[in-house]
């Protein structure tokens, strides 16, 4: 018999491998684009919540990491960077109004509260892109389960972190915050 436990050891590293570097790199791309550091710093705490989700989720489902969970995972992480970016970005477009009556914990929330329907609706949207493989049957149907399920959890996992952890971390972000000195780094 043919042992195929090292092969998929191997696979599964190597998954692991590319994700822990693109989530790397995703956080330089991050950091050039926002030139923040603790925007950017919010914005990949998410990525570690929202993959612990999936992962709890997944065990209680009794579905084990394998090439297509990983894989989903990985396609989580641009949207859960994706999804964070725009709710920190909509705060710091709301604290830069000059019109803006809310301030401090209160504009926090209201911004983030703001970003619910649009990043709700494209979580949705992107559930619905991989409900078509929930009619697939068969061992191709049974492959393509668990990137499913696994995508769809991370979607909800990334909707969660979202709105919690940008709320929650954006507190910390507005405390030393500084439109004037923070015009002059921004683009």
């Amino acid at each position: 018999m043919l042992d195929q436990g090292k092969p998929i050891e191997d696979s599964v590293r190597t998954m692991l491998d590319k994700a822990v570097f693109g989530a790397l790199f995703a956080v330089i791309i991050i950091l050039l684009f926002l030139r923040n550091i603790r925007t950017t710093l919010i914005s990949i705490v998410s990525i570690p919540l929202s993959l612990l989700i999936a992962v709890l989720v997944l065990k209680q489902m009794d579905i084990s990491l394998n090439i297509m969970t990983l894989g989903a995972m990985t396609v989580a992480i641009g949207r859960i960077v994706d999804d964070s970016i725009v709710v920190i970005e909509n705060i710091y477009r709301r604290m830069s109004l000059t019109s803006e009556r809310l301030k401090g914990k209160e504009l926090i929330l209201s911004a983030t509260r703001e970003m619910f329907m649009p990043i709700m609706s494209s979580t949705i949207v992107t559930i619905a892109v991989f409900l078509p493989l929930a009619a697939v049957s068969g061992p191709i149907g049974e492959l393509f389960t668990p990137f499913r399920l696994n995508d769809c959890i991370c979607a909800y996992g990334i909707f969660a972190c979202c709105h919690y952890n940008s709320a929650h971390d954006g507190t910390c972000y507005v405390q030393e915050w500084n439109p004037q000195e923070d015009k002059r780094t921004r683009a």
